[in-house]
């Protein structure tokens, strides 16, 4: 009764999923359903952790955090809905390599610069559990400065279904992977260049406590969020070489009464980490010398958020 079909934009050092711009769901595959079908594009989706693929990165770094040279190992899990014979179909794009010999099940095939990781399990009852892992090398990094991919599942009776990322909140989402945005062409300016578009999604790190980090996916453009989601607000210009060096910088955020408190901004130098706004002011202090710019930092505040957004930078000099 229905069948999902998802597409992958790719060429060298890049790939990017598609997304169905009829739905709020993040890079979410198109949902074809006959009429008799009741309910959205989420309600088809496999139930949450029935069919997941998860990424963790050999790195000290965030485990979503890779650079070129870095190994990522994905892990594809099944859990039988009817039993029955399913296929586990997983592509490696650019700039991922497969590392040979590391598929625990199934075989590799090349199609152009992809890798298909397939795995065949028959005889299944219900409720039967099957996992396909693999890992693959980060190399060369193009323009995009995140890679988002799914597992596909075929089904006894044809269907296809896509996986979830059981570590974000989002359901249905692909797995992604974060770049540091020194890396390739990314540069402060194509935070415009998101800002202009209609509707995007960016995945960003959040760190909402000390030692606790969750990524999640930022939103740009009318009606491409929802409550709870974070979506990007616009980009504060700070005025570096006019600051002294032993004057405080702080940030004083006004909204609406009963407005969202939660407000986050880069933390971290050339990586997509994001803290609270009140923590943003020390990165910011550690970038004052002769060699730095005016820099422009990306403010991301999570929905629903009451009324315009006002943001003041406040420069305090205790001595006089």
């Amino acid at each position: 009764t229905t069948v999902f079909v998802g597409a992958l934009l790719y060429g060298e050092g890049f790939s990017v999923a598609a997304d169905d711009p009829a739905t709020a769901s993040v890079l979410d595959p198109l949902v074809m359903t006959v009429r008799e079908e009741v309910g959205g594009a989420a309600a088809l989706y496999p139930g949450r952790g029935e069919f997941t693929k998860e990424a963790t990165a050999d790195t000290g770094s965030p485990s979503r955090l890779v650079s070129p040279g870095d190994t990522v190992e994905f892990r594809i899990s099944y859990t039988a809905a009817d039993g029955g014979t399913v296929e586990l179909v997983d592509p490696v794009p650019p700039p991922l390599r497969l590392i040979p010999g590391t598929p625990s099940a199934g075989e590799a095939e090349a199609v152009g610069e992809l890798t298909l990781v397939r795995a065949r399990f028959a005889g299944l009852a219900p409720s039967d559990r099957v996992s396909l892992r693999y890992r693959a090398e980060v190399r060369g990094m193009g323009t995009f400065p995140f890679l988002a991919t799914r597992a596909l599942a075929v089904l006894p009776s044809g269907e296809v279904i896509f996986s979830d990322d059981p570590g974000t909140e989002a359901p249905g989402d692909p797995t992604a992977l974060l770049f540091p945005w020194i890396y390739g062409d990314w540069s402060p300016g194509l935070w415009e260049e998101f800002s202009r578009r209609a509707r995007c999604v960016l995945p960003v790190i959040v760190r909402v406590a000390e030692g606790r980090e969750e990524l999640r996916w930022a939103h740009w453009g009318p009606g491409s969020a929802g409550p709870g989601d974070l979506v990007f607000a616009g980009l504060l210009e700070v005025p570096l070489p006019s600051l002294a060096w032993d004057a405080d910088l702080g940030f004083l955020l006004v909204r609406a009464p009963g407005g969202s408190r939660e407000a986050y901004v880069p933390g971290v130098y050339g990586a997509p980490i994001f803290v609270p706004l009140s923590d943003g002011v020390g990165f910011v202090e550690s970038l004052k010398g002769p060699f730095c710019g005016n820099i422009r930092l990306p403010l991301v505040v999570r929905w629903p958020w009451e009324g315009p957004v006002y943001l003041t930078g406040v420069v305090v000099d205790e001595g006089t």
